[in-house]
């Protein structure tokens, strides 16, 4: 739910992570993160965080997610986020072994 002053507010409708529109436009642009893709190089997007400006309009409700779809999107980083560091955890002592054979 977006709430502007003099507004009434405005319900998110957009069912995915990521509005398919941004999605598209950040594939072109080359713009997504390493973490947006799974291990088959399938890229599964998560809405870009954009600060709204004082006086901006309000936002078009199909890139607004409702409360379900954000609930879903952390989960979705919580999961991401502990496969990493779990990743990188159990993965430094064999990086760091590697850097001191190639010494």
């Amino acid at each position: 739910i977006f709430w502007a002053m003099n507004t009434s507010p405005v319900l998110g409708v957009c069912k995915f992570m990521c509005p398919e529109s941004e999605g598209n436009r950040r594939r072109r642009e080359g713009k997504l993160n390493i973490f947006e893709f799974d291990s088959q190089g399938r890229c599964d997007p998560v809405k870009e965080y954009v600060r709204s400006g004082l006086g901006h309009e309000v936002p078009d409700p199909l890139t607004l997610r409702p409360p379900a779809v954000l609930v879903k999107t952390l989960e979705h980083l919580i999961r991401k986020s502990a496969i990493n560091i779990l990743l990188l955890v159990f993965m430094l002592p064999y990086m760091a072994m590697l850097n001191y054979c190639h010494m």
